[in-house]
């Protein structure tokens, strides 16, 4: 699954839900540059999906980074900074 970062909470955890119904495993976020709310990624986490890869890029050609825990830390210190 493809989360964009910044989605409503409870809305990612209907489409979560759905998607790990389906057999999904894995998520990617995405938008986590510019999110300044990235709850919907770690409800989509509580449902069931393992967060893979991150997206920080604006564009498609930045990439995404292999998303770990010091990864995600640093996420969460920006948003709560």
């Amino acid at each position: 699954m493809v989360l964009p970062a910044g989605m409503d909470a409870e809305e990612v955890a209907d489409v979560a839900a759905a998607y790990r119904q389906l057999g999904a495993e894995r998520m990617i976020a995405t938008r986590l540059d510019q999110a300044g709310r990235i709850g919907s990624v770690i409800t989509a986490a509580a449902c069931g999906l393992a967060l893979t890869y991150a997206g920080y890029s604006p564009s498609v050609h930045g990439g995404v980074a292999r998303c770990d825990a010091a990864l995600l830390a640093r996420c969460l210190m920006v948003v709560l900074a």
